[in-house]
Protein backbone atom coordinates (compact mmCIF):
# COMPACT_ATOMS: atom_id res chain seq x y z
CA UNK A 1 0.00 0.00 0.00
CA UNK A 2 1.38 3.38 -0.99
CA UNK A 3 2.13 5.95 1.67
CA UNK A 4 1.50 9.67 1.53
CA UNK A 5 5.26 10.19 1.12
CA UNK A 6 5.40 7.80 -1.86
CA UNK A 7 2.38 9.51 -3.44
CA UNK A 8 4.01 12.92 -2.95
CA UNK A 9 7.27 11.72 -4.48
CA UNK A 10 5.36 10.18 -7.39
CA UNK A 11 3.55 13.45 -8.09
CA UNK A 12 6.84 15.35 -7.99
CA UNK A 13 8.35 12.91 -10.51
CA UNK A 14 5.29 13.19 -12.74
CA UNK A 15 5.19 17.01 -12.72
CA UNK A 16 8.96 17.28 -13.19
CA UNK A 17 8.66 15.02 -16.22
CA UNK A 18 5.79 17.16 -17.51
CA UNK A 19 7.88 20.31 -17.09
CA UNK A 20 10.92 18.92 -18.88
CA UNK A 21 9.40 16.70 -21.60
CA UNK A 22 7.98 17.17 -25.02
CA UNK A 23 4.28 17.88 -25.00
CA UNK A 24 2.28 14.67 -24.41
CA UNK A 25 5.38 12.56 -23.62
CA UNK A 26 4.95 11.61 -19.97
CA UNK A 27 6.16 8.02 -20.04
CA UNK A 28 9.12 8.53 -17.69
CA UNK A 29 7.17 10.42 -15.04
CA UNK A 30 4.19 8.09 -15.24
CA UNK A 31 6.44 5.04 -14.97
CA UNK A 32 8.09 6.52 -11.86
CA UNK A 33 4.67 7.32 -10.37
CA UNK A 34 3.37 3.78 -10.98
CA UNK A 35 6.61 2.27 -9.58
CA UNK A 36 6.20 4.31 -6.39
CA UNK A 37 2.47 4.09 -5.74
CA UNK A 38 0.89 1.59 -8.12
CA UNK A 39 -1.78 1.86 -10.79
CA UNK A 40 -4.49 4.53 -10.64
CA UNK A 41 -8.02 3.19 -11.14
CA UNK A 42 -10.05 6.42 -10.89
CA UNK A 43 -9.66 10.20 -10.52
CA UNK A 44 -12.65 12.38 -9.59
CA UNK A 45 -13.17 15.95 -8.47
CA UNK A 46 -14.04 16.62 -4.84
CA UNK A 47 -17.50 17.71 -5.98
CA UNK A 48 -17.95 14.59 -8.09
CA UNK A 49 -17.09 12.38 -5.11
CA UNK A 50 -19.23 14.35 -2.66
CA UNK A 51 -16.31 15.52 -0.52
CA UNK A 52 -17.69 18.15 1.86
CA UNK A 53 -15.29 21.03 1.35
CA UNK A 54 -15.13 24.38 -0.39
CA UNK A 55 -11.66 23.53 -1.66
CA UNK A 56 -10.94 22.45 -5.20
CA UNK A 57 -9.22 19.12 -5.58
CA UNK A 58 -9.28 15.55 -6.75
CA UNK A 59 -9.67 12.13 -5.18
CA UNK A 60 -7.24 9.61 -6.67
CA UNK A 61 -8.24 5.98 -6.17
CA UNK A 62 -5.54 3.38 -6.57
CA UNK A 63 -6.02 -0.13 -7.96
CA UNK A 64 -5.71 -1.60 -4.45
CA UNK A 65 -8.51 0.65 -3.12
CA UNK A 66 -6.30 3.25 -1.40
CA UNK A 67 -7.48 6.82 -1.89
CA UNK A 68 -5.56 10.07 -1.85
CA UNK A 69 -7.07 13.53 -1.78
CA UNK A 70 -5.13 16.25 -3.54
CA UNK A 71 -6.23 19.79 -2.66
CA UNK A 72 -5.56 22.49 -5.26
CA UNK A 73 -4.61 25.94 -4.01
CA UNK A 74 -3.51 28.58 -6.49
CA UNK A 75 -0.75 30.42 -4.65
CA UNK A 76 0.26 32.87 -7.36
CA UNK A 77 -1.55 34.28 -10.37
CA UNK A 78 1.05 35.18 -12.94
CA UNK A 79 -0.44 36.79 -16.01
CA UNK A 80 -4.19 37.12 -15.69
CA UNK A 81 -6.17 36.16 -18.75
CA UNK A 82 -9.73 35.13 -19.58
CA UNK A 83 -9.07 31.50 -18.55
CA UNK A 84 -7.93 32.56 -15.07
CA UNK A 85 -11.26 33.90 -13.87
CA UNK A 86 -12.77 31.94 -10.99
CA UNK A 87 -15.76 29.84 -11.94
CA UNK A 88 -17.40 28.14 -8.97
CA UNK A 89 -19.32 25.71 -11.18
CA UNK A 90 -16.28 24.56 -13.17
CA UNK A 91 -15.57 21.29 -11.37
CA UNK A 92 -14.95 18.55 -13.88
Amino acid sequence: MASEKAFQTGLIELFNDLASSDKYDLDGGMDAFVDLVGEVSDVSSFKGRGVLTRNKGVVVTMENGSEFQVTIVKSYSGKIGPDDEADEDDEE
